[in-house]
């Protein structure tokens, strides 16, 4: 089965750079254990070279990475993320959920 990602393109608004590369996001496609969920989904991504994992979320406010991409697992409840800046796009993130944030991207966790 082929996974497709759902393409979220966002262009410098004046104040973020965003970026030529689209965010992607994948909806529903880790399965999650019960026990030890944030080691579960860490284990995948540094077998996929994502390393450097954290479990603390995203910021409140508006920031972005310069040159590094990031990639967030959502390993329990949800989230909704602002992408791009105030003028960007509202991304509904659950449980089981990837979301590939390309550096420049402005992004803030609205809850």
């Amino acid at each position: 089965m082929k996974i497709i990602p759902t393409l979220i393109k966002l262009k410098d608004n004046g104040t973020f750079p965003n970026s030529k590369f689209p965010a992607l996001h994948y909806k529903g496609v880790l399965d999650i254990p019960l026990l030890f969920p944030a080691t579960h989904v860490s284990h995948i991504f540094e077998k996929n070279n994502w390393g450097n994992s954290w479990d603390a979320g995203i910021f409140e406010y508006h920031h972005y990475h310069s040159t590094v991409h990031e990639v967030l697992g959502v390993y329990s409840g949800s989230a909704k993320v602002l992408l791009g800046g105030d003028d960007g796009e509202v991304v509904l993130l659950q449980k089981g959920d990837i979301l590939v944030i390309p550096a420049g991207v402005a992004h803030k966790n609205l809850g």
